[in-house]
C-alpha cells in the first residue's frame, strides 16, 4: 500500500487554535499554550477541527478495503474506474493469513484470481464491454483513489480504522494517515497517537 499526501492545510494547528480562541476571546493569547487544542478537543469542542483538511491518494490497495472506506460517506472519494480502465494487467492483494497457512492455499488462491483475470480478457477479447467484464473480478484486486477531508472527518476515520479490531488493511491505511497528519499537526492529533482509538464500523 500507497498512501501519499497530496493537501494539508498549512499551519493547521496555528488555525485550529485561531478557531478555537475566536470562540473564548483570547485571540491575544495565541501560541502561549502548547496543550491548548487538545485541552479544546478533550472538552468535545471537535468542530474546531473542521477548519483544516487533507488529501491523500492511495494505491496497491484492495477493492475490498475500498469499501469500507467507502463507508465514511462524508469524505470526498475519487476512484480509478474499472469501466474505462483495462483491468487485464493486473496486481492483487494475497493475505498473509492465506500465506502463513501455507503454499497449498496460495496456489488455490492464486489459481482462481488468476482465472478469474483470465476470463475478464476473455470476454473483453470477444467483445463484451469493461463495464459488463469487470463483474468477474475479484476484490483482491488493486485498485487507487484519492480521499479528502476535514479534519474532524480523519479524526473519526482514525478512532475506528486505526482499532487493533479493525481489518489490517484498513489499519495499515489509517496509520499512515495518523503518521503523516501528526508530523504536521501535532496539537490536533496528539491524543490519536497516545491512545487506543475505539472501532464502530467492519
Amino acid at each position: 500500500m500507497i498512501v501519499t499526501l497530496l493537501y494539508c492545510t498549512p499551519n493547521a494547528d496555528e488555525l485550529i487554535e485561531h478557531a478555537a480562541r475566536v470562540c473564548y476571546n483570547s485571540v491575544a493569547k495565541q501560541g502561549h499554550n502548547p496543550n491548548f487544542v487538545q485541552s479544546r478537543i478533550r472538552e468535545g469542542h471537535e468542530s474546531i477541527t473542521e477548519h483544516a483538511s487533507a488529501i491523500f491518494e492511495v494505491s496497491e490497495v484492495s477493492r475490498s478495503c475500498l469499501q469500507q472506506v467507502a463507508r465514511h460517506g462524508l469524505m470526498g472519494l475519487s476512484v480509478e474506474s474499472q469501466r474505462y480502465v483495462d483491468q487485464k494487467h493486473h496486481s492483487y492483494i494475497v493475505p498473509d493469513s492465506i500465506v502463513n497457512k501455507g503454499p497449498k492455499y496460495v496456489e488455490i488462491y492464486v489459481a482462481h484470481v488468476d482465472e478469474a483475470f483470465a476470463l475478464y480478457e476473455l470476454l473483453t477479447t470477444a467483445g463484451i464491454s469493461r463495464e459488463d467484464a469487470r463483474y468477474i473480478l475479484p476484490e483482491c484486486n488493486y485498485t487507487k483513489f484519492v480521499l479528502s477531508g476535514n479534519f474532524r472527518m480523519w479524526r473519526n476515520f482514525i478512532r475506528q480504522r486505526s482499532h487493533k479490531a479493525a481489518q489490517w488493511e484498513i489499519r495499515h491505511l489509517s496509520d499512515a494517515v495518523l503518521g503523516q497528519l501528526y508530523s504536521l499537526a501535532p496539537q490536533t492529533f496528539q491524543d490519536l497517537m497516545s491512545k487506543q482509538p475505539v472501532a464502530t464500523l467492519s
